[in-house]
């Protein structure tokens, strides 16, 4: 990261003073105001088709989407060699009158054609569409990933020229996958692909890589939450337009138009392939990945059982891409990272420059706040003072909870993004947090049960259950009634009886439910043990069901929690997500908890799926103890 991150000195730091107050924690006072600035967005457009002046207009971006996101790095290119300005004239804030805009001709010429092309009407543009002192740019900053998540045609403006045919025949063939093929062992370079070939090709992708473009923190931003609607537009020469496959690079004269999540997968393909035959140099491939790396071919692989997995949360990999990027001010990683990681915990950088903190602890603290998981169980085989003298990014990769496993074929790093305990304080006993405590109970063999066909398919439905998951359901109602968990029996029973009377609005907790109910028949049909479990401590009655391995015999206990997003309504914070957890953990402090005396002390061990019933008025607080590499901060 910056040069006070590298080291990880600032560990010293007192990390549960994060959370103590809302003056060096939590940031939500704006979080309106970064609202208003998307419902009153400040676009510019052209009145004529040759004029040369950009007019104003406010669009509520939350109805109208239909805008350009334009990113691009204030600075010029070395490579760009046309650096005039002031050709263009833009009506300013608040007034009627125009001035000629710093922003460089070609910049405003190169969008201007990409708008003719599309048909958009609107451009946003930093440096025109944000106030560029006091508070307004705080909140125009914080707001700029909404702004490229919600526009149909985000840009990225590329300088690198395609230099010859030969090179736009190569990343032709690149970006349509013919370098490359894909089996069930993995990623290979095809038949008709040389090594030489495949090397020539990630060269020249590094060369396209090493845009000013792709080393720029907020461009990372701005590609990251564009997502699939992201182009990147770069130029070649006017005598190539006849060259271009017009499907993968669009109809642009002088201009080629590609999906930048096309480029990146593709870009990732080719260097596991190439990797796959013969090592590639360790510099070119960690260029490529860190700066055009796909995050779901970097983190997730394929499992035994032919599902794609993601152990691990995407955060610690987002921070690290962000690291290798350049900032003018490097503190404008929190907001950054916070943006990307869709936090709605932030935290005041300027307040915490001001305090001496170091940026790799307030890092660590933001990710924590937000209710990123840590692995905390002393059992762990770790070497602490190893650990401790890791620069923070490979830290954070190695002290969060690697054992995410997600339910939902092929979906895992979605499914890991809403992994995050909820409401979190940061206190010098550990991470406290609220959710529900299970002790595990009775186990349940569903080898016996009786098989009935199924209707279509195994896909799991977060509107209602097939009827063959219905089945099962009522089987598994059957063995409550033979074990005497009458009391599950019945809530299960009830649930069912409820989903047979279909509802056109679910909330986020009964689709949850209903989504681990096909998971929990899908169990039964495949012959899994399942677990019965009870509320532990004083907090109430409830009851839930978990699928477990029955090899493994240390299953007591199960912390879950389960909340919703706060939706961008005026109650509600700007940035959040569904939120849930179900972790097998063990208990520091059992009989103390049996006598009301502490908070039950929780340790991590593996990531669990079950049914769970419980009143609203069951939560209970715990506290997650600091690792051993953070205790005694």
């Amino acid at each position: 990261m910056s040069a006070t991150t590298k080291e990880f000195d600032d560990m010293q730091c007192s990390l549960w003073s994060f959370g103590a107050g809302h003056s060096r924690g939590k940031v939500t006072t704006q979080l309106e105001k970064f609202r208003e600035f998307i419902k009153h967005l400040e676009c510019l457009y052209f009145p004529k088709r040759d004029s040369t002046v950009l007019l104003r207009k406010k669009i509520n971006a939350y109805r109208q989407s239909n805008y350009l996101a334009l990113s691009y790095t204030w600075k010029p290119s070395p490579l760009e060699t046309d650096l005039r300005a002031g050709s263009y004239f833009v009506q300013q804030m608040g007034s009627d009158s125009r001035k000629p805009s710093p922003v460089r001709d070609n910049v405003f010429a190169r969008v201007r054609k990409y708008m003719e092309y599309t048909r958009v009407k609107y451009l946003w543009i930093d440096q025109h569409c944000i106030k560029q002192e006091g508070e307004a740019k705080v909140i125009g900053m914080n707001a700029m990933d909404r702004v490229f998540s919600r526009s149909s045609h985000p840009v990225a403006l590329l300088t690198r020229p395609i230099n010859s045919s030969s090179e736009l025949v190569l990343l032709t063939r690149v970006l349509d996958g013919r370098l490359v093929c894909e089996d069930s062992d993995g990623l290979w370079l095809s038949r008709n692909t040389s090594l030489e070939q495949a090397l020539e090709a990630l060269e020249l992708l590094k060369d396209i890589t090493l845009d000013v473009w792709f080393s720029r923190g907020w461009t990372f931003q701005e590609n990251y939450k564009a997502g699939t609607k992201m182009k990147l537009l770069i130029p070649h020469r006017m005598i190539m337009n006849r060259l271009k496959v017009s499907k993968l690079m669009g109809g642009i004269d002088g201009e080629l138009c590609i999906d930048s999540v096309k480029f990146h997968e593709e870009t990732t393909k080719l260097c596991f392939a190439y990797q796959s035959h013969h090592p590639i140099p360790a510099s070119l491939s960690n260029h490529l990945l860190s700066r055009a790396g796909k995050y779901t071919i970097l983190l997730q692989y394929e499992s035994d059982d032919g599902n794609n997995v993601a152990p691990q949360s995407m955060s610690p990999r987002i921070i690290a891409d962000l690291a290798t990027r350049n900032l003018t001010n490097l503190w404008d990683r929190l907001p950054i990272v916070a943006n990307c990681c869709q936090y709605s915990v932030r935290l005041n950088s300027s307040q915490l420059q001001a305090e001496g903190r170091g940026l790799g602890m307030s890092m660590l603290a933001l990710c924590l706040l937000n209710g990123e998981i840590l692995s905390n169980h002393p059992d762990e085989n770790i070497h602490v003072s190893a650990l401790q003298a890791l620069p923070i990014i490979e830290f954070l990769r190695e002290q969060f909870f690697d054992e995410l496993k997600s339910p939902f074929v092929n979906k895992a790093l979605t499914y890991n993004k809403g992994c995050r305990l909820v409401d979190v304080e940061l206190t010098e006993e550990g991470i406290h947090t609220r959710g529900h405590l299970w002790k595990c109970d009775r186990l349940i063999s569903t080898e016996r049960v009786r098989r009935t066909s199924r209707l279509r398919n195994n896909t799991s439905s977060t509107r209602g259950l097939k009827s063959w998951e219905i089945r099962r359901l009522e089987q598994l109602v059957s063995k409550l009634f033979d074990h005497r968990e009458k009391r599950l029996e019945k809530l299960l029973g009830h649930f069912i009886a409820r989903h047979r009377k279909p509802r056109r609005v679910l909330s986020f907790s009964r689709r949850w439910m209903i989504q681990m109910a096909s998971i929990l028949a899908d169990a039964i049909d495949q012959g899994k043990t399942l677990c019965t479990a009870h509320l532990f401590g004083s907090q109430g009655s409830g009851d839930a069901i978990f699928i477990v391995d029955p090899r493994l015999k240390d299953q007591n206990y199960v912390f879950t929690s389960i909340r919703s997003k706060r939706g961008d309504s005026r109650r509600s914070y700007f940035n959040d997500i569904d939120k849930h957890v179900s972790l097998e953990v063990d208990l520091g402090n059992p009989e103390g908890i049996r006598r009301g005396k502490w908070l039950p002390m929780l340790f991590t061990k593996r990531w669990i799926i079950g049914l769970c019933f419980f009143s609203r008025d069951s939560l209970q607080d715990v506290v997650f103890p600091w690792p051993m590499s953070l205790q005694g901060l």
